[in-house]
């Protein structure tokens, strides 16, 4: 064979070997892309893979829709070497609620403008989705998109950049996510995740997870508009983090970046994420895609905003009955205290406290929780919290005292132990335990209706016993635990 063949037959070795290896996921396009590069939907060689292989970057169709719609987005890389079965994570999607129809091709790249786009190629150039990056850029003179790259990091983050040299960010996956929060991102009330509509439907769903919009440090779940759970307060290194009703301390430093404890190895493969029946979890990728809850919210059907209405407990332990009217309230549909509440509005007083010592009594509930005061003052003795609220009648619903501890005074600056609320009371519920110094819950009701519905209260409201005084001490308490 002469020297000519044997070149020919070498390079045309070397070839098929090519082609034998980008058959595989081992051949991949980098964790970088330019203006000269483009991911193709239909051809899987020209994903993007983070440096570490964590995250990889492509077109994808989410299971059992039939494969009839693409989108663009990010997941965890499955690992080839892997003996175990592995499902696909998706953790960002680009163009959620415009997928690229099976039978057009799709393209992501960095168009002439400069923005991330997902095209079509296939002839009517129709557009799905873009960054929209070109409004961070404050000089239109050095508007450059020719120099643009983008790059996807290890943390799972898509970013792009003005220049080669990847220093000035127009644009970042972080910023704008689907449903889910990773390590590295930062909540704040810019930011909000939103649900898919199914749990094979990356489209945007009913549900969004978000800081509250009027300053609180608190976080919500809304149902379109309206809210559908809600955390306490929280913010400070000395709150208490109830692992189980609230926001944990884990989730609450993950969200603020760290901010409690500067260490992230204990969040390495986990991920906060939104599901598309509302509830956000914090979970932990196990070998072999299976999953591990560690923290969700809300993890019962009471810790749902006001589940059972206005002035009306949930007790999920109880299968018989979910919710009750409060003793001293009524519902239209099924009498005082009956569980099946089918009106959304929950209960109502029977009539509007009279306001005088001799006609007014207050209900004083232990191991029960409701939503957030309208009023938090400082008092030196329940006495003076008592009279606030009998001078705010009937504008007063309730109120909660607790004496302030030592702790509270070094570290809160404006600490409250009187707590007022001058609306309906909503999302009751009892066996509640992380309230701080046994705060108790004190309602403020007609002493008449008290004594017209005594035998049906004790019927009802059989977790608790009767201490009755005129004004101040109606009480009702849970007995000492057997």
């Amino acid at each position: 064979m002469s020297s000519n063949m044997r070149t020919v037959f070498l390079c045309f070795n070397l070839y098929t070997s090519c082609l034998l290896i980008c058959s595989s996921q081992l051949c991949l396009a980098g964790d970088t892309l330019n203006t000269s590069q483009k991911i193709l939907g239909n051809e899987t060689l020209t994903n993007l893979v983070s440096d570490g292989k964590i995250f990889e970057l492509g077109f994808f169709t989410p299971s059992n829709n039939g494969g009839s719609q693409r989108y663009l987005g990010i997941w965890y890389h499955m690992q080839e070497l892997s003996q175990q079965p592995q499902k696909q994570t998706v953790v960002w999607v680009a163009n959620r609620d415009n997928p690229v129809a099976v039978d057009s091709t799709g393209v992501f790249q960095i168009a002439e403008n400069g923005n991330l786009v997902v095209v079509d190629t296939s002839g009517n150039a129709k557009r799905y989705w873009s960054s929209n990056s070109n409004s961070k850029i404050k000089d239109s003179s050095s508007f450059s998109p020719k120099n643009r790259t983008m790059k996807l990091m290890d943390s799972g983050n898509l970013v792009l950049y003005d220049d080669e040299n990847m220093v000035v960010k127009l644009w970042e996956s972080f910023e704008n996510p689907t449903d889910t929060f990773l390590p590295g991102m930062k909540m704040d009330r810019n930011l909000s995740l939103t649900s898919w509509r199914k749990d094979d439907d990356p489209g945007s769903g009913d549900f969004s997870f978000m800081m509250e919009q009027t300053g609180g440090n608190r976080f919500i779940i809304l149902k379109r508009d309206h809210i559908n759970w809600e955390s306490e307060e929280c913010g400070k290194l000395e709150a208490k983090f109830d692992e189980l009703e609230d926001i944990s301390f884990e989730v609450y430093n993950l969200l603020t970046n760290f901010s409690l404890l500067n260490s992230t190895k204990r969040y390495d493969n986990t991920r906060l994420f939104l599901d598309s029946k509302g509830v956000i979890q914090l979970v932990e990728n196990l070998f072999g895609g299976e999953l591990l809850v560690r923290w969700k919210q809300p993890n019962t059907k009471c810790l749902r905003y006001n589940e059972c209405g206005y002035f009306s407990s949930c007790n999920g332990n109880d299968n018989d009955e979910v919710c009750k009217c409060l003793p001293g309230f009524y519902n239209d549909y099924s009498g005082e205290g009956n569980s099946s509440l089918q009106d959304l509005a929950g209960c109502k007083r029977r009539q509007l406290a009279s306001c005088t010592g001799n006609g007014t009594a207050f209900l004083n509930l232990t191991k029960i929780k409701t939503g957030r005061p309208g009023i938090k003052v400082t008092a030196a003795y329940e006495e003076n919290c008592t009279s606030m609220c009998l001078g705010m009648c009937p504008r007063c619903q309730a109120y909660s005292y607790a004496p302030l501890h030592t702790d509270q005074q070094q570290h809160d600056l404006n600490p409250s132990n009187c707590w007022i609320w001058t609306q309906s009371l909503t999302t009751l519920k009892e066996e509640y335990t992380n309230w701080d110094y046994d705060r108790r819950l004190v309602v403020l009701v007609d002493k008449s209706d008290l004594g017209m519905h005594l035998m049906i209260i004790l019927h009802i409201f059989h977790i608790f016993f009767i201490q009755c005084r005129h004004v101040g001490n109606c009480g009702f308490h849970h007995p000492p635990h057997i």
